[in-house]
């Protein structure tokens, strides 16, 4: 559904970034442009795969929803000393995703 494995490869290795982002007061900024990202990114994926929605709306939702997960889930993992290999996030991701399509 979205590339975790290396999105989260990609921030870790710039963690000073990530720490200079939060000590300016601009990580929100850095949050809130990859969540809409990722939600559009999500969408397509969804639509490609052919999941029925009743209405364009409930993709929107769902998509927003779980680029907001993708996006606290990374935000936990930093905070907490990233200790999980990016692979692991990767699979928690899905489990997560793929429970919730139901």
């Amino acid at each position: 559904m979205a590339p975790v494995t290396e999105y989260f490869a990609h921030v870790a290795s710039a963690r000073k970034l990530y720490r200079s982002l939060v000590a300016a007061g601009r990580i929100q900024s850095y949050f809130d442009l990859a969540h809409g990202y990722f939600a559009r990114g999500i969408a397509r994926r969804l639509s490609d795969i052919r999941v029925a929605f009743a209405e364009k709306r409930e993709l929107d939702a769902r998509s927003h929803a779980l680029s907001g997960s993708l996006m606290c889930l990374l935000r936990w993992w930093l905070d907490f000393g990233a200790n999980e290999p990016p692979e692991e996030m990767d699979k928690l991701f899905h489990r997560v995703v793929w429970r919730g399509l139901s």
